[in-house]
């Protein structure tokens, strides 16, 4: 697949969220049809080894997105914590997990928008 690079000037919304019991930003960057293009992960303390992992898995995650890898895709290839007795997955494992299950939230919902209008 070619990569399909994002306009110089694009939307994008920034998101907060915890993962145990740390907060993180999530900055999301959309392409003009509204498709999700690339994601920016901040981490409680900026320069720390765990930032700097963000730093490069987020721009992972950006070149899969701008090579046409479906965000839902992402998502469910992160790994995943046992929920139940039965050891049922379901959680993200990672910072990197959360951050792309929300990427996949806010693309099912802008289909969901297009699709009724």
């Amino acid at each position: 697949m070619t990569r399909v690079a994002l306009p110089d000037r694009r939307r994008s919304s920034v998101f907060l969220m915890s993962y145990a019991d740390r907060d993180y930003r999530v900055c999301v960057g959309f392409y003009s049809d509204g498709a999700v293009g690339e994601v920016f992960i901040d981490g409680p303390k900026e320069g720390s080894e765990i930032d700097v992992l963000l730093d490069d898995a987020a721009i992972l995650a950006s070149l899969a997105l701008q090579h046409g890898v479906p965000a839902e895709t992402l998502a469910k290839s992160m790994s995943r914590l046992p929920d139940d007795a039965f050891g049922r997955a379901k959680n993200a494992a990672s910072v990197l997990g959360v951050a792309m299950d929300l990427v996949a939230r806010i693309t099912t919902q802008r289909k969901a928008i297009q699709g009724s209008i």
